[in-house]
């Protein structure tokens, strides 16, 4: 009786400890359909909804899981740690492959305090290794996000990321970030395979829409982007998909990733 009483300190310290970790979290949408988590209101209601729609899409053919997560406090955490202990808490990718991914943002504070983090789950390091998801950060993140342009930097990260995932990109060359020809044009090679992927899934959409209400393409494109702008997150509620996809289940991460601060 004097052990169990003696032990019942211990486990009340730890739920705390517990508790503090997770409430440092933002709440987490348990079927899936929210993989975008913006609490500092840092993007447009239009590209939030367009971003979450891509990786919910992506989850669903791929089983990947890519969620990106936007905060004002790290609650006293380096950004690795906070990125890391984030996933293992959600379970961020599916069971038995850990093929999550962590684009953690933290745009507000001072010079040097602002930081980003990619954490990648232990399936998916083979493909998205440490130096492809340094060169993610410094070629295509923090260059965006030092001129304000977050959106424009998590577009090409995204793209990468999604490639790298899928085997369609096998590593991450560096960019030159200068107005020579040379950098323009590998600048457009990254930017135009995220274009096309999100056009595929987009018209895709739209073709669902057309045949499902027998409606001319043109009528189910319009009808499709005026939702695209007009809500936040209007896409929601997916909880199957070809690639098995129905919320969290992985959690797998291990430390793998990079990042940087501005």
């Amino acid at each position: 009786m004097i052990k169990r009483l003696a032990i019942l300190p211990i486990l009340a310290l730890l739920s705390l400890c517990s508790f503090a970790q997770s409430d440092c979290f933002p709440t987490r949408n348990d079927n899936g359909s929210q993989l975008v988590y913006d609490q500092t209101d840092l993007l447009s209601q239009g590209y939030e909804g367009n971003l979450n729609s891509q990786l919910v899409s992506f989850a669903q053919k791929t089983s990947n899981q890519i969620v990106v997560v936007i905060v004002d406090d790290l609650c006293g955490k380096v950004p690795n740690e906070y990125a890391t202990e984030l996933g293992h808490s959600w379970g961020v990718g599916q069971g038995n492959f850990d093929n999550g991914v962590v684009l953690l943002i933290k745009p507000t504070g001072g010079a040097g305090e602002r930081h980003t983090y990619i954490a990648v789950g232990y399936g998916l390091e083979g493909v998205i290794t440490d130096a492809s998801a340094h060169s993610i950060v410094q070629d295509q993140l923090l260059p965006n996000f030092r001129n304000g342009q977050f959106e424009a930097g998590i577009t090409l990260a995204i793209a990468t990321l999604m490639g790298l995932a899928e085997g369609e990109i096998n590593q991450v060359i560096a960019v030159d970030n200068g107005t020579s020809g040379k950098g323009l044009l590998k600048l457009l090679i990254k930017v135009v395979p995220f274009l096309l992927i999100f056009f595929f899934f987009f018209f895709k959409r739209v073709r669902s829409y057309q045949k499902d209400n027998s409606v001319s393409f043109w009528a189910a494109f319009w009808l499709m982007s005026s939702a695209t702008s007009s809500s936040r997150g209007s896409y929601g509620h997916f909880s199957g998909g070809s690639g098995g996809f129905g919320g969290f289940g992985g959690g797998g991460f291990g430390g793998g990733g990079a990042g940087g601060s501005w």
